[in-house]
């Protein structure tokens, strides 16, 4: 009969294991590709191994991870911000000393989004330190040029577009969406308004559309 749970701290070092070999990524099941959740099932299964199983120096990377996403949640709700149900699913999944077989295909995506929040806090510390010294740029309606540094930049799936965040060549903030994920670069643009953004610690945000990349 099969397992109906595993390990935890195995599973997540699984999952940290199959998401290297992907190359920092979650593969699915497609054809002949073996998917992150399929490998980790099969090596729990028995049936296969893959680069990186065997290495117990992940376990304490597992351990890391699970404190992380632990941490988030708890913080998030310290401090009253808002927790995504992603992240929540996750915890969830990992925050007991076993894990259901039937939740292994979230937890495979733990190891990402640990690099997602770490990555995130980076945003953070980048965009604070930049936007103590932000400033208005242009003036509504008008048509601007400006050399753009990406910060980061997010698809949002219901509107089949990417919202970028970055500064010009004065460290002013600038926000837009596009269809495109824009690099930085030289770009054209209109102002459309100004905003202090709560999500960046109320800086000071000219937020643009019409962006076209020269």
């Amino acid at each position: 009969m099969p397992k109906n749970s595993f390990n935890t701290i195995e599973v997540l070092a699984l999952a940290i294991a199959a998401y290297k070999q992907a190359g920092n990524k979650i593969e699915r099941l497609e054809g002949h590709k073996v998917g992150n959740k399929e490998l980790v099932f099969g090596y729990l299964k028995g049936e296969l191994e893959f680069v990186g199983c065997r290495d117990k120096t992940l376990h304490e990377q597992a351990e890391l991870i699970r404190n992380e996403i632990a941490n988030r949640v708890t913080i998030n709700a310290l401090t009253g911000a808002v927790t995504n149900s992603f992240l929540l699913k996750i915890h969830e999944a990992i925050s007991n000393d076993t894990v259901r077989a039937r939740d292994i295909g979230i937890v495979v995506w733990a190891p990402k989004l640990a690099d997602d929040l770490a990555r995130e806090d980076e945003h953070k510390v980048t965009i604070s330190s930049i936007g103590v010294n932000s400033r208005y740029i242009g003036k509504p309606t008008e048509k601007i040029t400006l050399d753009f540094t990406l910060i980061k930049h997010k698809y949002l799936q219901n509107y089949n577009m990417y919202i970028h965040t970055g500064h010009d060549q004065d460290g002013n903030l600038v926000s837009f969406f596009n269809k495109n994920k824009v690099e930085s670069g030289k770009i054209s643009a209109r102002v459309k308004t100004y905003k202090q953004d709560s999500y960046l610690n109320n800086s000071c945000v000219t937020v643009l559309n019409y962006v076209k990349v020269l």
